[in-house]
């Protein structure tokens, strides 16, 4: 990374966190979720210094759990830096139903060393897991092109009415 682009980043992160530092307010509503964030930001200025090393998985991303000596799916849904531990991840238990081709999911744990998973390479799981990643942008596309359908006829109905008077 050029020695230009690291110095923007951590005047970036230096001037998020002197922003929370200052901001008791958001101390007092949001307690543990700002306390991480600001440990967050600490981790994520360690990684643009290159005094933590990258993480191996990234927060969705789909890997296999090795733990037990059988090899499930797992979603990942957070991760966090420990100086004791490294990376450690928060995982979503998945099924992969071949026979139907989903994707579902059912209860989650947390927080696991990262020498306890590895990278899913079966490409049918993976073709199963971006088919579903699709159907829940579609579905979420849909949800929002409603609302902005509904938004629409709002703007028209009023404009209807505001048509009656035309000579104001």
């Amino acid at each position: 990374m050029s020695e230009s682009l690291v110095k923007e980043q951590l005047e970036l992160i230096e001037g998020i966190q002197k922003y929370l530092n200052d901001s008791e307010l958001l101390e007092e509503q949001y307690d543990s979720d700002f306390r991480y964030l600001k440990k967050e930001l600490e981790v994520l200025k360690g990684m643009v210094n290159g005094d933590v090393p990258g993480a191996k998985f990234e927060i969705g991303e789909f890997v296999i759990d090795c733990r037990y000596g059988e090899e499930e799916v797992r979603e990942i849904g957070n991760r966090s830096f420990t100086e004791e531990r490294g990376w450690v991840y928060a995982i979503n238990y998945v099924t992969i139903d071949k026979r139907t081709r989903n994707v579902s999911y059912g209860g989650s744990s947390a927080w696991w060393d990262e020498k306890d998973f590895k990278k899913l390479n079966n490409p049918v799981d993976r073709l199963i897991i971006e088919k579903h990643k699709l159907n829940e942008k579609l579905t979420k596309n849909k949800r929002e092109s409603e609302l902005l359908k509904k938004a629409i006829e709002k703007i028209v109905f009023s404009l209807e009415i505001i048509g009656g008077n035309d000579n104001e």
